[in-house]
């Protein structure tokens, strides 16, 4: 008998998998498991990882980011290996690390790197990437859209709609970006600093988004840049991407560290909106190695 840890939200993506449902798999699958909800606040307030017992999360990106923060807390040689289980709609994080492992020639390598951000009034971390431009206002949309989606399809599909909306009426943000591989001044449509493959409803970067080749990506869209891109957002709406790729309207490099300066505007960190109301300076960096996280290979989690 092997034993384990579940971290789980039961109401991301479709909302499908009930604790009673995952319990019995895992079981199956010969695990004893102690099971935590994060939608038990006195659960997840009392939750703590185990060192040496392995850590499942099943949910979407935001339990992932949700629970590695946690983990973070811990001491880095006591941290548990974490397994996802891809519940979510996007599951960007699993989906990047699932492509990860086909092109490593180290299948077993589960290090993952993650940022760090300085200059906010706390030291902030991010798993999945910052960003300002059009993503913070996507999210903003997206906590307060009025439908139930039936299938995570359909949530995909009303985020790029979505997304395409916003950028017809988009008015652009004015930035300094200082980075290792350059300055870029200018009006932007979008800036996203990424540790993973994936942006938003599962638009993939002009990278192969390695977590743990110790670089951001850095990608750069500008205002006059915006019929390029609504033509290609369409495109992944329709799904057909096989003449379509970022690269050739964006601006793209790898990158070691960014500092972003911006006045009174929308940002997101992860999956978290902040609105900044004075003048900000932010310095992005990577720890290198700080987690073990691996996709899993049980086809029964996905939505």
């Amino acid at each position: 008998m092997k034993y384990a840890q579940i971290v789980h939200n039961p109401t991301a993506g479709c909302g499908l998998h009930n604790k009673k449902f995952i319990i019995n798999l895992m079981t199956s699958y010969d695990y004893s498991v102690t099971y935590t909800s994060t939608k038990d606040e006195d659960a997840w307030r009392k939750f703590s990882p185990k060192p040496g017992i392995k850590l499942f999360i099943a949910g979407g990106d935001g339990t992932v980011t949700k629970v590695m923060n946690r983990i973070l807390e811990i001491e880095k040689d006591k941290r548990p290996e974490i397994e996802i289980l891809p519940l979510g709609t996007a599951n960007n994080i699993y989906h990047s690390l699932r492509l990860n492992r086909l092109q490593e020639r180290n299948k077993n390598d589960t290090n993952f790197d993650f940022g760090i951000i300085n200059g906010h009034a706390t030291k902030l971390n991010f798993f999945e990437g910052m960003g300002l431009g059009i993503f913070p206002h996507l999210i903003q949309e997206m906590q307060n859209a009025p439908e139930k989606f039936h299938t995570t399809k359909d949530k995909i599909n009303y985020a790029l709609q979505s997304i395409i909306d916003l950028v017809g009426r988009f008015e652009g943000v004015q930035l300094n970006i200082v980075t290792d591989s350059g300055t870029f001044q200018g009006n932007f449509m979008l800036v996203e600093v990424m540790n993973i493959h994936f942006l938003g409803p599962q638009i993939p970067i002009p990278s192969e988004g390695n977590t743990r080749d110790g670089f951001l990506d850095l990608l750069m869209i500008t205002i006059d840049q915006r019929s390029f891109f609504v033509d290609y957002l369409k495109k992944l709406l329709n799904g057909s991407t096989s003449n379509s790729d970022l690269s050739l309207f964006s601006t793209f490099c790898k990158v070691s560290k960014v500092n972003i300066s911006f006045e009174n505007e929308l940002i997101h960190i992860d999956d978290e909106i902040f609105y900044s109301e004075s003048r900000q300076n932010l310095e992005l960096k990577l720890e290198n190695k700080g987690l073990k996280v691996f996709p899993t290979d049980l086809e029964e989690f996905r939505c």
